[in-house]
């Protein structure tokens, strides 16, 4: 119906500019049959078969042009969280107590990938898993395929996490995990050296 069809103008039109306006046209930005966007024009009568065809030509060569764009987008963005992945791994290997390694690690990870907030948790076998956060994102910390702890992301308001953000923190956790084993193993070869030291005298 009439009603039916300014209800969509209203809602594809910005801030309602449409409305009014006699002749509505919507050509969809398709690629792959796959719809990315519209393409809204008012005018004061109704189109030509030159002028539709037209549109409908700019419609797809603006649609492959997002694509692009986002596409490289997604790239850049991928390229940087590898470089970041980079850092801070050579970062956290060099940390030799359990304590200090956790501390670091979120710092580290909230300053290079803008996180609000990160925290590292350790299960203690001792202790019940700590309950998980509604707003937050846990990622499995694995070592030789059993859960030792998760990373704990909090998101920054108005964002949310992509295929590709959800792969690099497993990256990341998978880092951690090799991390903090070598660091318990260099905590233990300490106290057994500290042992020899005191039974030598």
């Amino acid at each position: 119906s009439g009603e039916r069809d300014r209800d969509t103008i209203r809602q594809v039109s910005p801030a309602g500019r449409l409305d009014d306006t006699p002749t509505v046209t919507v050509v969809p930005m398709t690629l792959a049959e796959r719809t990315i966007g519209l393409i809204v024009l008012g005018s004061l009568a109704p189109l030509g078969a030159p002028q539709l065809d037209l549109l409908s030509t700019m419609a797809s060569q603006t649609a492959v042009a997002v694509e692009k764009a986002q596409l490289f987008g997604r790239e850049r963005r991928k390229s940087a969280q590898l470089s970041a992945i980079t850092q801070v791994s050579k970062k956290i290997v060099t940390i030799h107590s359990v304590d200090v390694l956790l501390q670091q690690t979120s710092r580290l990870i909230e300053e290079s990938f803008g996180f609000e907030r990160v925290l590292v948790v350790l299960y203690d076998p001792d202790v019940p898993p700590p309950p998980a956060d509604v707003g937050a994102t846990d990622i499995p910390i694995l070592y030789r395929e059993q859960a030792i702890g998760v990373l704990r992301v909090w998101l920054r308001p108005g964002t949310s996490f992509s295929a590709d953000d959800l792969a690099m923190l497993q990256t990341l956790a998978d880092e951690i995990a090799v991390a903090i084993e070598n660091a318990r193993l260099y905590e233990n070869l300490q106290q057994q050296m500290s042992i020899l030291e005191q039974t030598q005298f």
